[in-house]
């Protein structure tokens, strides 16, 4: 692998910008092209190299000590450049640095701990089908669906206060146009960073949570020595940051394969135990993240 980023080897070269609006709306013919192209592929407009087929993003991510993370996930090189927020501990950190909250969240989101949620959570998505199917023939799925349920259950598992949750999906907007240039994207949010790294960074501390939620449970993991106190906001953050965002889209790509695929929704009525394997697969098929 790291062959391939060799001084003595060319790789081809592209113009193509991965943050433009129309890659942005459909990716697809922009991964075909950087697939064929090889197995690197120097973006010439940011001097980055690409990885878009299987074998080397695996080999890159697996390989740490090589492709690091702690200098910065996105464009941004942390080593040269200030970020914008602290850095995550979970996203921009290697070993050792990463492995105590990675071990603390693995433990705290366990499928046993999950699966203590799972009739509350059920319970919410029947209640907003039940509100969808009363106003009529046609809803907007992306607003009554997607962005409705994970922004009702998953702040009350994190242990969130009620008021302004609404504030998570701009401020996750924020955090992931962070990875890209600045452009457009990131200007027409400049005026609401502060304002809503506050509000985040407010929502982190021990006094606010709820007794019972997962934020609770990561200070309670501090108190036992598996964290540090420092690091435990941090880790409440990376939950808000990274919790949210996806689980909308990958809700909606689930909504947008059975619309454009109604044979599929048929099947999956007849067959629901089916309902795992196909949300699995409409994420594969519509990133929740590019």
């Amino acid at each position: 692998m790291t062959d391939l980023l060799a001084p003595s080897v060319v790789p081809p070269t592209s113009d193509a910008d991965p943050f433009a609006d129309e890659h942005l709306r459909d990716p697809g013919p922009l991964h075909r092209a950087l697939r064929e192209a090889g197995p690197v592929v120097h973006l010439a407009r940011y001097d980055v190299h690409a990885l878009a087929r299987y074998e080397e993003v695996h080999a890159a991510l697996v390989d740490w000590q090589t492709f690091e993370s702690g200098a910065g996930v996105g464009l941004s090189n942390f080593r040269h450049e200030k970020p914008w927020r602290p850095p995550s501990l979970l996203l921009d950190a290697d070993p050792p640095a990463h492995d105590a909250p990675r071990r603390v969240l693995r433990e705290i989101l366990a499928p046993p701990a999950l699966r203590r949620l799972s009739a509350a959570w059920r319970s919410v998505a029947e209640d907003l089908v039940d509100d969808v199917l009363a106003q009529g023939a046609e809803f907007d799925a992306y607003a009554a669906l997607a962005k409705a349920f994970p922004l009702r259950v998953f702040p009350d598992a994190v242990g969130l206060p009620p008021g302004d949750r609404d504030n998570l999906l701009p401020y996750g907007n924020v955090a992931f146009n962070a990875f890209g240039p600045r452009n457009a994207l990131v200007a027409a949010d400049a005026h609401r960073v502060a304002e809503l790294s506050a509000w985040v960074n407010a929502q982190c501390v021990r006094e606010v949570l709820d007794d019972d939620g997962f934020g609770a449970r990561i200070w309670a993991a501090a108190d036992r020595g598996d964290l540090t106190h420092e690091q435990a906001p941090l880790v409440v953050r990376s939950l808000l940051t990274a919790g949210v965002d996806t689980t909308v889209h990958g809700l909606s790509a689930a909504l947008y394969a059975f619309s454009t695929h109604p044979e599929q929704w048929q099947r999956l009525r007849e067959r629901p135990e089916l309902a795992r394997v196909a949300f699995d697969e409409a994420v594969r098929w519509q990133s929740p993240v590019q």
